[in-house]
């Protein structure tokens, strides 16, 4: 869709199917040979309509947003979150926060692809360490997240969907807990990044989230304590799983 009415047209369109949310890709994401993670695919006019028609019917949209210009254009839009957004800066952040707008950051996925691909080089990389341009980049990334924590942005857990290599559906949503651990939150917040707030960003907090009286018991009981080490939430470690309040697996 091209256009500030071809995207009003699609948002209606969507709309009709009865979605949850809008998700608007609005930068690259390297996934065909001309494009690049830094290409704006829609100007902030074509953004912002995508937000007013999804706000007419209280549809948060989520933004796909990996250069630093189409994250500002989003965020100034009123997008309900940013998704990837390792291009944050100091001025973003700000209106993140002053907005509300939550951060998802999907580090498990930088941790893969700067395993496997070697990005370009730029001159901003030569202000943190590692032996390649590839360690470099990944620990920008690292840096922004941080800066991300600091600034006191909601952070919440979410899973790519890239391919499913790097980004196995399931197994992904395991290895983003242990991965945004290790870029800089604790045990406890990681917790709540993967249960309350991600549910309250979803629009779900009335149905789950956390254990309450009224809402869906879907829980997991682990042999060990996360809060010693995060990695601990594993498949091995789960005695109890239980979803809409049936048991999947009991293991006492």
């Amino acid at each position: 869709m091209d256009g500030r009415e071809d995207l009003r047209k699609a948002v209606r369109t969507i709309a009709r199917s009865n979605p949850d949310m809008i998700k608007i890709w609005a930068t690259g994401g390297g996934l065909w040979t001309l494009e690049r993670k830094t290409d704006q695919h829609y100007s902030f006019e074509e953004i912002q309509i995508v937000v007013e028609e999804a706000n007419y019917l209280g549809l948060p949209v989520r933004a796909h947003a990996e250069s630093l210009e189409g994250a500002k254009d989003c965020i100034e839009a009123g997008v309900y979150s940013i998704e990837h957004g390792q291009e944050l800066d100091e001025e973003c952040l700000q209106m993140m926060k002053e907005k509300d707008i939550t951060f998802v950051p999907t580090m498990q996925f930088f941790y893969e692809w700067f395993t496997e691909y070697e990005p370009p080089y730029r001159p901003i990389l030569d202000q943190y360490p590692g032996e390649t341009i590839a360690e470099k980049e990944l620990n920008r990334t690292i840096a922004n997240f941080k800066a991300a924590k600091d600034a006191g942005i909601r952070i919440v857990i979410g899973s790519d969907s890239f391919c499913s290599q790097l980004t196995p559906y399931g197994e992904y949503s395991l290895k983003e807990i242990h991965a945004v651990n290790k870029a800089g939150l604790t045990p406890m917040e990681t917790i709540v990044a993967a249960t309350k707030d991600g549910a309250n960003m979803l629009k779900m907090e009335k149905a789950t989230g956390t254990l309450e009286e009224g809402k869906l018991a879907d829980l997991i009981v682990l042999t060990k304590n996360p809060l010693d080490n995060i990695e601990y939430i594993n498949r091995e470690n789960m005695s109890i799983i239980m979803k809409d309040g049936e048991f999947i697996k009991k293991e006492i």
